[in-house]
This record gives structure tokens, C-alpha cells and sequence, in this order.
């Protein structure tokens, strides 16, 4: 059953002569049959007008369609069909279909053509398709989308112009020039004939036909619609509206408002007996909704219980004798018999939704390819993935999601191997179909990817919901839908804050009034409303207002749709201070339930808003600002700039916003640790529905739940239901990174105002930061790691060291840095050039090598550029060529989005953590390894250590369960500094872990403890650093910095992946830190 909230019309019989058609000004009589274009509310049009504004593709889509009666539905699907007497084919729908399309001359030089986003010159033929679909075109009328000719050629199936269609029927080709009418039937062909012909045959006797030929279903509903409406009518002329009421209570059903629903609803009762109870919630009223029963209940306060059937129980309908009075309920005896549904159709808007909603089918908008032979048939295969949304394709192009084949396969390296190897698509066996059905996709690919390459699999997928029949116009308008109501809302706004709270600028009296206060109770307050099912996102603000001179109030109010432009307000005068406060509390309960008295104890009820915390700005005044120009801190100026980095209050908010997460129902200043748990918790939900197979409600349920917690800014996005693994992991990650934030932003608040805020916050830490000296061999040792262990598969970026700065420079290290620029330049970063500005204060000795190593290292394939040194400058030899080897080596082949560029490295001392190491010290196995994080998250690690997952989180998306996890490929923990060419300064951690006897796997496994006599899990993958290659320290810690080879396990993973679980066997004692430019796209070596 299709969600009336989701279909784009409406059709009904007008309940008063009040509503106005908007397309001829005039007003529509009671009773008489109206439609509506669904936009944020209906726009009502007579129904001869209605046509004129709106394209309908099949009945489904109308919201009502089933209520009306029988010659009104025949009447709407001959309208449809495109001829008045029910025709449905040949020239009838040929004209009609190209009644959408126009040519003409173009009028200027201004129209930009949809297909190639270019302009159309002026005289120029031009062709449009209407467009229907679009918020502006529902308000207002179909809009022409224009093409170049060849564009539009090219596109002709997807915008609709089929080859059957006669390019003389469009609109305009009339008034062409000869040669232009010829040129446009030479490019879209004359139409099939035979088409035509048979439609001309159709014409003449189909209308006959259609009138003859009833189906036993078109008959059963016909009988059934023609009985309803006759009870209906006789109830509507013989019985009260009181009575209808009372008729309802004692037969005990839902009582509507509304005198067409009271007579819809015991027309229903009299004609097929009164309805049970909901079964699912228990409580709920089932009532008669269009294309089935659907319940009126609620499964929670949160959410509204989403049962529906269309063969409910039901008992016999009772009708007292003191109501026999009207003669069609004194001859009236309950016969039992079932409703008779159609067929369902499936509306058009499921299948061109611009809706963000998840998708019910986990393959939706995602391209295969299958490779060579597989265990199950090629049809097998392509029929299986088509039913879980896919497509299948014959070649591996950029946006194909993952092929489909066998190892062998891989390992022979077929042609279309070849091509996924250099596009960076992975390869996944067929056991990925049997496991993608409960969702989570881009996390399977990845997990079932036979190939030792793959880049992230979200970057080739479309994004779900972008309608398909328009081509690359649906795109144009989705984007313009979402800018209609979004592109007048300011990004901020300055409010001015006055006894704790800030006067609204939309009520007109902010220079003028100030918030109303009580006894000490401030009289402001916002509420919000999040209902997936609706697509609601609302809010509604109350403001009780008294002017700063005394003597006049005001109640300001104001609702909408958050993010959006949507909504409107209202301010009303009171005569006194008592009368504002009522009026007040009045509305505070009509919106939440609760009474304004008892807002400390709030209890959310069914429908109802809740309350929210706003942040106008206050927040901001009480968080020590890191001025770089006024700071007089004595810390080193590479500490002071790591400071500045991870309390970034910018970087702090653009992290939340990348989240979707609402800044003003949410802000900074707001974020609670106990929130944060409580939303945990009900991601844990989730999953534990996701595993026993919960029902649509229980995800709509805890998802409104998540939602309210955590509040996000959709804009007129419809919020997304938390029903797959994929995005519940995503939302993990979400409140990871918030509970670090928040550590972060509450260690920014207060502390002494005399100190200067640099040194404030770096005691804050309890952490000892000191740089390590960029000449001594456990800085090079360092760097040597960061070079030698980027992954073979991580290609996204290079690993490139940038600065070493205060460094004496002997020839061999530029040798080296130059030999590294040429020879780590990946084989599939083939589209750009690397060019050596400067490295400056070189001996020519080096200078002669830099330049034959980026000759000789510039890969037989990256042969679209050439690569240039320009000059050398100012490093000091030996050093930079352990810096230069560990950035190259330790690089992972995937990971070429960016590029490494070392900057500072500092050894960390927290306090106490040398003492809860020390029970672990002499446990064998300690190994150096990687831990990466957003920059936002250090304050949190460096204050509190690395952390385990609170309890109340999921175990989606841990691979070995919860537990601190590392790396020995520094490209796998760079991945997650989640950097960016805006923001591309990253941080990563060097933590010696006591790993003790590892519990080794090879593919992902929930570990909840431990086997006797293990310490840690590790997760083994097909590369990892090669172990001649690594450096023991004189205390035992083995520093993995070899190069990645080939590590001879048949595995899942691509890459080593390390999960401690216990406590204190970390320790951020010693050489840990080390600041990253992730530099993504080309990087330039520049001037130290």
C-alpha cells in the first residue's frame, strides 16, 4: 500500500463552497469534484482546470482515487488514457505524449540547455520537455526544459520521446523553417508507422470496446462503489451529524472530525460490520484509508502504529432502535461480506521519488558487472541483483558499484579485471547477494572484495531517490526544489540576548521588548516535531514579549519546517502581564500536553511537540578564545599551533554539520554526555530489530526516537529511516566523534582569565607535548614508517613530506626526497603532473639525483603529463631520506585520494599513564601502531586516553566487537582523519600496544571475550609491512615500518587491522603524535 503522504494528487468531493481553485481564480462548489496538486499543502483546482496544470501517469498516484464514486473514477482513468471515451492507444496517446515536448527559435542567448549545461545560442533550434515534477511546476505550471538538439537526441528515451513518436507532432514544428524540420526528422526519425496505423484502428472501436468488455473485478467494484455511495447519500439526507457520532461510540469506533468523514466511515461500518481493534498496537482504531484498513493508534509516544490490512476482523454493525426514525437504518440488517480492493498500481512517485528516504530494495541505483564464469548462471545472477534494485552491465565504467566473479578470475586478469584494477573497483564474490539483502552495501562490497585494490565503493553509487525519467533535468530540479524554500534562510543570524534569552527579529520587536520573566521563569521556548513516516521536521517557537518601558506585552509565535524557508508567524497584543502569561501557557499545552507548570517533569505524548534547547549565542561568551596575534603562551609555537588545531570551535561545528546534525537545536553548547548515551542506546535498538526482523513500526519508532535526540536539519529531504546497517554504523560514527566534541568544547569553557587561553587549554590536557628534534634518528625512524606503510590500495593520495623545517641539509637527503617525489608517484595517478618547485639550500650532488629520480620513477602509464623539477630547496640529507622512505613505503596502494605531507611530530606524556602501563610493560609482543581521528577528537584523547565504546553503543560496524582499534599501514588510520581540501591538516596517533598472543582472523567476527590465554585480536589482512623490514626499539617495541608485501593469507581484509580490548596495554608515552597535511588531489613540493 502506498503511503498517501508520498503521492503527488489528491482527489475529493469539495466539503464546503470556500476552497479556491488556483488555477482560474474562482471558487469551487460544495460537493462537486475537486483534485490537488500535493505540494507543502494541497492546491485545489476545479477539475477541468486541473488538467491544464498537472500530468498524471496512472491513477495510483491520486491520493482518494478509490473513494470517489464509480463514474468519477472511470471519468479521471479516460482523462489518463488520453481520449474521452477510455482509448488507449495510437494516435490518441502519441499526440498527447507529445503535447509534452515543444521546438522553437531560440529566443535569446540566455537559456541553458539541461543536458550539457551549456547555453543555447540565440535563433538556434531549440526542444523542450515540460516539466511536471518540480516544486515551482506544481504551484505553478509546467515549466519548459530546454535542449540542444543533439542533446536532446541523446537523451530522447530518458526524457520520453520514443522512436515510435513523429517529431511533426511537437508543438512549434509547424512554424520551423523547411531545413530545420528536416534536420529534426532526420535526428529523431519519422516514428513508427505501424504504431500509427494500429492506433488509427483502435480509434474507431475502442471506445465500444472498452464499454463492453467489463472485467469480474471492474464488476464487483462498480456493485460495491455504487452500493456504498447509495447508503452513503441516504445517511447523508436521513440522519444528523450528532447521531452519526453517537452511532460510531456505541458501535465503539474511531469518531472522525468532519461531516464527509462521519458519513464515509458509517457508510463502511453498515455495509461490511464494525471494526476490531488493532491487533499490533492493541489500542488503535482501524479506519478505511484508500487502498486498505489502516490503524489510528499510537505504538509509543513517539510514533503512530503503521498497521494496515485489508482484511481486518470485524463483528456486526448496531444500530438502536431509537434511531429507526430514519427509514435507511429502520430497514437496515447487517450482512456479512469482505471489501473488494483493485489491484494495486504502483504510483509512479515510488519509482521517481526525490524523497532521501531509505530504500526498501539495497541495491537501488547500483551498476554490476559479472565476470567471466561464476557458480551461478550469468541470467541467475542479473535476475537476482534486478530484484534487489540493481542493474547489470557489460562494461566496467566509473560509476559501476562492484564486479561480480571468482578468485580465479581475479588472478587470471582479464580484460575486464584489467579495466576494475585501473578504475579501483572492487571485485566481490557472489556470497555478497546473500548477505546484501539485510543492506549495507558499501560496507559488504568492501568485506567480500576478492581483489587487492578497491577505493570506496559510496563514491560510484548515485544517491538514491533521483528520478529517471527526466535524465539529467531530475537532478537540475531536485536542486531547485531544494533551493525554492531553502536559499532565503540565513546560515546565522545575530540575535541580541537580553536577560538570557534573544527576542525573534521576525516579531519586529527586538530593539523595542525583551523575553517576559516570571518569578524567575523565562517565558521563551522552542519545540520541535519529527515524524519519519510524514516526512515532519517542524518546529514552533514561543515568545511572551514585554516592552522595555513597561506597560505593553505581546505574544510572539512562529512554525515552520526546519531548514527551510517554510512556515510563517504571528504577533498578537495583550493588555496585561496576567492575560500574556495564560495566553502563553495556553498554547505551551495545546502543543506538547503538558502544562507549563510542569515542564521540569515533561512527558512527551503522541503527536505532540517536545521542548528544545537553543543556543543564541550566549554559549559563545563563555569559551576562551585562542587569538594567535594577542597569545603571549611560551609553549613552543608547534605546540601552540597543535593546541589551536584540536580546540577549533570552526572545525568543531563544520564536523557536526557534515553529520546533518541541527546547529541551532543542537549547538556546541548543548551537547550532553547523557544525551549522547541515550541515543547510543537506541542505535543498539536498532540493530537488535535488524537482527530478529523487527516491524516498519518498531524502526519508526526508535528512528523518531534517534531523531528528536539528536536533532538534524534535512531541509525539505524527507528524514531517512535508521533501517540499515550502513547508516546505523553511520550514525555510531556520528556519536563517537560528538561525545570527543563535547569533551573538547566543555575543557573550552571558563578557566582563569589572566592566563592566556593557549596555556590554559594545554593544561587542560594533563599531557606533556614536546616536538621531537627534526634531526635525530627516531624522527627519521618515524617518518620512515609514515613512507613505507601506505597502503598499496589506498592510491586516493600520496604520502609526501613537505616540510622538515630548522634542518641542516646534506646532498644525500634531497637525493633521497627527490628519488621518493619521482618514484612513489602511484601508476593510477595518471591525472595531473608532479612538479618540484623548490627545494631550496641544496649541494648538487642532490639536486642531480632529485631530478634522475623523478625521471626515472615516472610510471609507464602516467604517460597523460610529463614530470617537471623546478628547484630544490633548503633540507638536510640523511634525515630526509628515512622521512621521505617512511612516507613512501608505508602509503597503502587504495588510499590515492591524498597525499601524506609530515609536519611536526611530538612525543605525548600523560600523566599516569607511564604507572597504568607499567602491569603490561613486560608482556611480549609490543608493537608501534597507528591510530587515526578527526582533529576534533584530540582534546577527548589526549584528556582521557583512547576509550572504548560506551556500553549503551552497537556493535554495527566494529569488526572484531568494541574495542580501541589500530593499523600498521599509516594510510588506514589517515583515512580516518576524515581530511578534506577545505580542512586538510590531520592528526594521527603512535600508540605502543601490548599485544601480547593475538587472536588472529581473517574476516570480521563480533568478539565479546577473548580465548583463554589471548590478549588482543588481530585481524589479518593480504598486505602488510614486510617484517625484515622492521625496527626493534632498545625497550622491546617493534616499529612494523617495512615496505607492504604480499602477506600470503587468503583473507577478507585488505589490511592488517589490530583491536585491543584491554584497558591500560596502550601507552601514549613516548613518540606519538604526529601532524599531517592530507593534501588530496596533485601535490606541489613547496618552499620549506
Amino acid at each position: 500500500m502506498a503511503d498517501h503522504h508520498d503521492l503527488p494528487f489528491k482527489a475529493e468531493y469539495a466539503k464546503s463552497g470556500r476552497s479556491g481553485c488556483k488555477g482560474c481564480k474562482t471558487n469551487i462548489g460544495q460537493e462537486s469534484l475537486r483534485l490537488a496538486v500535493m505540494v507543502q499543502q494541497p492546491n485545489w483546482f476545479h477539475y477541468a482546470c486541473f488538467w491544464k496544470r498537472a500530468k498524471v501517469l496512472t491513477h495510483a498516484d491520486i491520493h482518494g482515487f478509490d473513494s470517489l464514486r464509480w463514474e468519477d473514477q472511470q471519468k479521471i482513468k479516460d482523462k489518463i488514457g488520453g481520449g474521452s471515451g477510455g482509448g488507449s492507444g495510437g494516435d490518441s496517446v502519441s499526440s498527447a505524449a507529445s503535447a509534452d515536448f515543444s521546438t522553437e527559435y531560440a529566443k535569446s542567448n540566455k537559456s541553458m540547455c539541461r543536458g550539457c549545461d551549456d547555453k543555447i545560442a540565440k535563433d538556434e533550434v531549440r526542444i523542450s520537455r515540460k516539466d511536471y515534477e518540480s516544486q515551482r511546476a506544481k504551484m505553478y505550471g509546467p515549466v519548459d526544459l530546454w535542449y540542444h538538439v543533439d542533446c536532446f537526441v541523446e537523451e530522447r528515451e530518458e526524457l520520453g520521446f520514443g522512436t515510435d513518436m513523429n517529431p511533426d507532432k511537437i508543438n512549434g514544428f509547424a512554424r520551423l523553417k523547411k531545413e530545420d524540420k528536416d534536420m529534426l526528422i532526420e535526428k529523431l526519425g519519422k516514428g513508427d508507422k505501424g504504431t500509427k496505423r494500429k492506433g488509427g484502428d483502435a480509434k474507431g472501436s475502442g471506445g465500444k470496446k472498452a464499454k463492453t468488455k467489463e472485467t469480474e473485478e471492474e464488476k464487483q467494484l462498480r456493485e460495491q462503489s455504487q452500493m456504498l455511495w447509495k447508503t452513503r447519500d441516504a445517511l447523508q439526507k436521513e440522519v444528523a451529524n450528532n447521531a452519526l457520532k453517537i452511532l460510531l461510540e456505541i458501535n465503539h469506533q474511531y469518531v472522525p472530525a468532519g461531516e464527509s468523514k462521519l458519513l464515509d466511515a458509517v457508510a463502511d461500518c453498515m455495509m461490511f460490520g464494525a471494526l476490531e481493534k488493532c491487533p499490533e498496537c492493541k489500542e488503535g482504531q482501524l479506519v478505511y484509508g484508500g487502498s486498505g484498513y489502516r490503524c489510528t493508534g499510537n505504538v509509543s509516544e513517539w510514533t503512530k502504529c503503521m498497521y494496515k490490512t485489508k482484511t481486518p476482523k470485524r463483528r456486526a454493525f448496531k444500530v438502536p432502535k431509537e434511531y429507526h426514525d430514519a427509514a435507511c437504518l429502520k430497514n437496515y440488517k447487517y450482512v456479512k461480506r469482505d471489501r473488494v480492493f483493485p489491484v494495486e498500481s504502483a504510483p509512479s512517485s515510488s519509482l521517481d521519488s526525490t524523497d532521501s528516504g531509505s530504500s526498501n530494495k539495497p541495491l537501488e541505483n547500483m551498476k554490476f558487472v559479472i565476470l567471466g564464469k561464476t557458480v551461478k548462471s550469468k541470467g541467475d545472477l542479473t535476475k537476482e541483483i534486478m530484484s534487489l534494485g540493481g542493474h547489470v552491465v557489460s562494461k566496467v565504467a566509473s560509476d559501476v558499484a562492484a564486479c561480480i566473479g571468482t578468485k580465479d578470475e581475479v588472478n587470471k586478469k582479464s580484460k575486464n579485471v584489467k579495466e576494475a584494477e585501473k578504475a579501483n573497483i572492487q571485485v566481490v564474490a557472489e556470497e555478497f547477494l546473500d548477505e546484501v539483502k539485510k543492506g549495507g552495501a558499501v560496507l559488504l562490497i568492501q568485506k567480500h572484495n576478492l581483489a587487492s585494490w578497491g577505493a570506496d565503493p559510496s563514491t560510484r553509487i548515485k544517491e538514491p531517490g533521483v528520478a529517471r525519467k527526466m535524465g539529467k533535468s531530475a537532478e537540475y530540479i531536485r536542486k531547485k526544489d531544494e533551493n525554492m524554500y531553502t536559499k532565503s534562510v540565513p546560515s546565522t543570524m545575530k540575535m541580541k540576548v537580553k536577560g538570557g534569552a534573544a527576542v525573534d527579529p521576525d516579531s519586529g520587536l527586538e530593539d523595542t521588548a525583551h523575553i517576559f520573566q516570571h518569578n524567575g521563569d523565562i517565558y521563551n521556548v522552542v519545540l520541535g516535531l519529527v515524524d519519519v513516516v510524514r516526512g515532519t521536521n517542524s518546529f514552533y517557537k514561543l515568545q511572551a514579549l514585554e516592552s522595555d518601558k513597561g506597560g505593553a506585552w505581546w505574544l510572539f509565535r512562529a512554525w515552520g519546517r526546519v531548514g527551510t524557508s517554510i512556515g510563517g508567524n504571528k504577533t498578537e497584543r495583550f493588555g496585561s502581564a496576567n492575560t500574556l502569561m495564560a495566553g502563553f501557557q495556553q498554547l505551551y499545552a495545546e502543543k506538547t500536553g503538558n502544562e507549563w507548570s510542569n515542564r521540569h517533569d515533561f512527558k512527551k505524548y503522541p503527536n505532540k511537540f517536545y521542548p528544545l534547547d537553543i543556543d543564541y549565542g550566549q554559549e559563545d561568551e563563555e569559551v576562551m578564545k585562542l587569538d594567535v596575534k594577542s597569545s603571549k603562551s611560551k609553549l613552543p609555537s608547534s605546540v601552540q599551533d597543535l593546541i589551536r588545531l584540536i580546540f577549533d570551535v570552526e572545525s568543531m561545528k563544520k564536523a557536526m554539520l557534515e553529520f546533518e546534525i541541527d546547529l541551532k537545536k543542537m549547538p556546541l553548547g548543548k551537547l550532553s554526555k547523557k544525551q549522547i548515551q541515550n541515543a547510543y542506546s537506541v542505535l543498539t535498538e536498532l540493530t537488535k530489530l535488524m537482527e530478529k526482523g523487527g516491524t516498519q513500526t518498531q524502526f519508526l519508532d526508535a528512528t523518531n526516537r534517534f531523531y528528536t535526540l539528536v536533532p538534524h536539519d534535512f531541509g525539505l529531504k524527507k528524514p531517512p529511516l535508521l533501517d540499515s546497517s550502513e547508516v546505523i554504523k553511520s550514525k555510531v560514527e556520528m556519536l563517537d566523534n560528538l561525545l570527543e566534541i563535547e569533551v573538547a568544547y566543555n575543557m573550552l569553557k571558563g578557566g582563569d582569565s589572566g592566563e592566556d587561553p593557549i596555556d590554559a587549554h594545554y593544561k587542560k590536557l594533563h599531557t606533556k607535548l614536546v616536538p621531537v628534534e627534526k634531526k635525530s634518528d627516531e624522527y627519521d625512524r618515524l617518518c620512515n614508517y609514515v613512507k613505507n606503510t601506505h597502503a598499496a590500495t589506498h592510491n586516493q593520495y600520496d604520502l609526501v613530506v613537505e616540510e622538515v623545517s630548522s634542518l641542516s641539509v646534506c646532498v644525500c637527503q634531497s637525493v633521497c626526497l627527490c628519488y621518493y617525489v619521482k618514484n612513489t608517484h602511484a601508476a593510477t595517478h595518471n591525472q595531473y603532473n608532479l612538479v618540484v618547485e623548490e627545494v631550496s639550500t641544496l649541494c648538487v650532488c642532490q639536486s642531480v639525483c632529485l631530478y634522475d629520480y623523478v625521471k626515472n620513477t615516472h610510471a609507464a602509464t602516467r604517460n597523460q603529463y610529463d614530470l617537471v623539477v623546478e628547484e630544490v630547496s633548503t633540507l638536510c640529507v640523511c634525515q630526509s631520506v628515512c622521512l621521505c622512505d617512511n612516507v613512501k613505503n608505508t602509503h597503502a596502494a587504495t588510499h590515492n585520494q591524498y597525499n601524506l605531507v609530515v609536519e611536526e611530530i611530538f612525543t605525548v606524556d600523560r600523566e599516569h599513564e607511564a604507572d597504568r602501563y607499567a602491569p603490561f610493560r613486560d608482556l611480549h609482543n609490543k608493537m608501534l601502531l597507528w591510530h587515526g581521528s578527526r582533529t576534533t577528537n584530540f582534546a577527548g584523547i589526549l584528556s582521557q586516553g583512547l576509550r572504548i565504546a560506551p556500553p549503551e553503543a552497537p556493535v554495527t560496524g566494529y569488526m572484531f566487537g568494541k574495542g580501541i582499534y589500530l593499523a600498521d599501514m599509516v594510510s588506514k588510520s589517515a583515512n580516518y582523519c576524515r581530511t578534506s581540501k577545505a580542512d586538510p591538516t590531520g592528526l594521527l596517533l603512535l600508540c605502543e600496544a601490548a599485544l601480547g598472543n593475538m587472536y588472529e582472523r581473517t574476516g570480521a567476527e563480533f568478539v565479546t571475550s577473548l580465548p583463554k590465554g589471548k590478549h588482543s585480536c588481530k585481524g589479518i589482512g593480504m598486505t602488510c609491512p614486510d617484517p625484515k623490514q622492521s625496527y626493534t626499539t632498545p625497550d622491546d617495541v617493534v616499529i612494523p615500518m617495512g615496505k607492504g608485501v604480499d602477506a600470503g593469507v587468503r583473507s577478507s581484509l585488505l589490511y592488517n587491522e589490530y583491536q585491543n580490548d584491554l584497558r591500560y596495554t596502550l601507552n601514549l608515552y613516548g613518540p606519538s603524535i604526529a601532524t599531517l597535511y592530507l593534501t588530496h588531489g596533485p601535490i606541489w613540493a613547496s618552499p620549506g
